[in-house]
């Protein structure tokens, strides 16, 4: 045997006496790709965790407004707050929510305190980290202009929802997800929808969850659910 394998051996012997593995090139190659592998699959795992969490969330939220809303209908008659007008203040049906928790003022005050609110999606905010609102009321059955035959328009003046009246709450949805339309302030969804009008659906709801396939929504017994289309029976209109 030469004289530099046996120092060789002899270095080895040294290494092993102190506990010391000297890894060769392609045993760190193999570790390498090991932990990109435990990595590929954590990630997509803590991703789907933090989702269902946002998911969670947003159901948890739907049900404290709608809680608000019944509170405030128990108190006036069977009837809701208000559907649209006045768009910036009590009894707006987001107003009347924001004061339950606490906050007080018009648009300006209520809505820079967004943190934690009950009005913010968490999956929303994914995309829109300084967003103020992102929920909208089912006004189906309100809105005059351009259906003739309803008895109110929630654009022009203060509507109200007679929620003691609704033939069949645990089909009817009140509050859902919403989506960004050029018509409302830049941090702000859509806070109202009619299911009659093809453009509100294309463009009001808000598909935030599952991958942008799927809204939330809160129906007028208290119960929610998750939802990739609308359900027929919300084309009725709302008493």
């Amino acid at each position: 045997m030469g004289s530099a394998a046996v120092q060789r051996g002899v270095g080895r012997g040294r290494a092993y006496a102190r506990g010391v593995w000297a890894f060769t090139l392609v045993e760190l190659l193999v570790v390498i790709a090991v932990v990109g592998v435990l990595v590929a699959l954590i990630v997509p795992a803590l991703a789907g965790a933090r989702a269902a969490g946002r998911d969670v969330a947003c159901a948890a939220n739907l049900r404290q407004n709608y809680a608000i809303c019944l509170g405030y209908a128990n108190d006036n008659k069977g009837r809701s707050p208000a559907l649209g007008q006045p768009y910036g203040s009590v009894p707006n049906w987001c107003f009347v929510v924001m004061e339950s928790q606490g906050r007080t003022g018009g648009a300006s005050d209520i809505y820079v305190s967004r943190v934690n609110s009950s009005l913010v999606c968490p999956g929303t905010r994914v995309e829109l980290p300084d967003v103020q609102r992102s929920y909208a009321i089912n006004a189906t059955g309100h809105n005059k202009n351009p259906f003739s035959a309803d008895p109110d328009d929630y654009d022009e003046q203060p509507v109200s929802v007679r929620m003691d009246l609704v033939a069949n709450p645990s089909a009817m949805v009140l509050l859902l997800d919403s989506a960004r339309i050029p018509d409302t302030p830049a941090m702000r969804t859509a806070s109202v929808l009619d299911w009659r009008l093809d453009e509100h659906v294309r463009q009001r709801v808000g598909r935030v969850h599952a991958g942008h396939k799927r809204f939330n929504a809160v129906r007028l017994d208290g119960s929610g659910s998750g939802y990739t289309e609308p359900v027929e029976a919300w084309l009725q209109g709302l008493p």
